[in-house]
């Protein structure tokens, strides 16, 4: 929910950023735009925490992309 609210969407995941992880899982994450501008998840990694249910306010009108966030995976299509 804190990526989705900062970039006003939900964030996309590659498949070779997938590795273990699968749908359902909640993950720490870095976020990088793409050549279009569409946030994009990166460096995805292990976490005991939990996804917040109300997403926070961003302190910044545009997020930063070292920024790490914390969010599960809802689905994953092996085809893109």
């Amino acid at each position: 929910p804190q990526a989705t609210a900062a970039y006003n969407r939900d964030v996309f995941l590659h498949r070779k950023q997938l590795k273990k992880f699968k749908a359902g899982d909640t993950v720490q994450f870095r976020v990088k735009l793409s050549r279009d501008g569409l946030p994009q998840a990166m460096k995805l990694r292990e976490t005991d925490q939990v996804v917040a249910l109300e997403p926070e306010a961003p302190e910044e009108p545009k997020p930063k992309e070292k920024e790490t966030y914390i969010g599960e995976i809802k689905s994953f299509n092996i085809m893109n």
